[in-house]
């Protein structure tokens, strides 16, 4: 290992249903972050309640991770002194280069914390769904804080860059364009998963969509009204952020009734997918729908807006008609009844996805974390080599 990059420790915020495990959508990130730093440590924030057997796991003298309770409140005293008692206990032993958060909300402020408290850089992962949230909310004016205090902030995609610019003032040099990371080796715990689905006779089809903003949902319940109108029996299964569930749940509690029902985005999304005969990519809030690649990766049709990754996925392609103008509910309409009604062509684009994969390079854990501790190093290198000087070794 480069001298120079044995030096550098690197303290990570994550989320999990339960624990942090090779089945973990960011386990082969974090391991490829391995590669390139002397010393790795994960907190991850988990649903429910944590034993004390999981708090902390030393898997060996440079991998540690450490199991908090996800659960949080503003001003929830046992948040503050979780904060307190991780930079007590383990700051004489730890002190990372860097504090890199790779989930929003509760790790993403707590990390935050944590920089600002050790006097250490902070960078950011941000989703699309931050740009969500209504502009005068509290969850916004953290957001903010947070995102123009982070050294750099990592976005996907130059559109998504943009947007983010724009919204939050952020000027474009702190924001880093990187795409996500997909992981292929995912897919095949999708059969470990109970399929998800509602249990009632009245729908037979069944549509899934990702959206992050009260505008992309209410784009949904138009494109799902203009489908129900022909064909009335199918459902609509929304998958939502956390942090925009409940705000987003409200407002579409009276489209229950109607078949669209709403759920927090989380480690069921594979099984949400394969429970569905259809995904609907209708959001323009981020570059690369990686929901879309996975539901194309799970044989899933994928009727989408021509937005970001779309135009070349689609383009040139017998399945070119489903790429319809954004904003053009009645052409995405039109799109979702033709595959509903005929089942041959629908079958026949499930068999071909992998045509439409191909098309496009994804970005693996690998070059994510390479590409994300290039940009790291670059900034905290200099700083580092004036406090602790690279030994002469010669």
């Amino acid at each position: 290992m480069n001298p120079e990059d044995a030096k550098l420790r690197g303290l990570f915020l994550i989320k999990a249903d339960q624990s942090f495990s090779e089945h973990h959508p960011l386990w082969a990130v974090i391991q490829s972050f391995r590669q390139h730093l002397s010393e790795v440590h994960v907190v991850v924030f988990v649903k429910g309640k944590v034993s004390r057997e999981d708090r902390i796991i030393q898997q060996d003298g440079q991998f540690f991770v450490y199991h908090v309770p996800e659960k949080f409140f503003l001003f929830n005293f046992s948040y503050y002194w979780t904060t307190i008692q991780f930079n007590l206990r383990y700051r004489k032993k730890f002190r990372p280069d860097f504090i890199l958060s790779i989930a929003d909300g509760v790790p993403a402020f707590f990390g935050f914390l944590l920089a600002w408290s050790n006097k250490r850089r902070f960078f950011m992962q941000a989703s699309p769904h931050l740009l969500g949230h209504e502009a005068l909310s509290l969850q916004h004016v953290i957001n903010k804080a947070m995102l123009k205090r982070a050294t750099a902030v990592f976005v996907p995609g130059k559109q998504t860059a943009a947007l983010f610019s724009d919204l939050f003032n952020i000027p474009p040099a702190q924001l880093i364009p990187v795409e996500p990371p997909f992981d292929y080796h995912a897919l095949a715990h999708v059969t470990d998963k109970k399929d998800f689905k509602i249990e009632n006779p009245q729908y037979t089809f069944f549509i899934s969509s990702v959206i992050y903003t009260t505008k992309d949902a209410t784009a949904l319940v138009a494109l799902h009204e203009r489908v129900r109108a022909k064909y009335p029996r199918t459902a609509m299964i929304v998958l939502v952020p956390a942090d925009m569930h409940e705000s987003i749940k409200r407002l579409l509690k009276h489209q229950h009734a109607f078949g669209m029902f709403v759920y927090k985005q989380d480690d069921t999304l594979l099984a949400s997918l394969n429970g569905t005969q259809l995904y609907a990519a209708i959001s323009k809030e981020q570059d690369i729908d990686t929901s879309m690649i996975t539901a194309l990766g799970l044989l899933i049709p994928v009727v989408s807006i021509d937005f970001g990754i779309a135009p070349e996925l689609f383009t040139g392609t017998p399945y070119q008609q489903f790429m319809t103008p954004a904003g053009d509910i009645e052409a995405m309409a039109a799109s979702i009844v033709t595959l509903i009604e005929d089942q041959r062509t629908r079958g026949e684009y499930a068999l071909n996805t992998g045509m439409l994969l191909s098309k496009v390079k994804l970005v693996t854990p690998e070059e994510y974390a390479g590409t994300v501790y290039s940009v790291i190093k670059e900034i905290i290198q200099p700083t580092l080599q004036k406090v602790r000087p690279i030994p002469d070794l010669s």
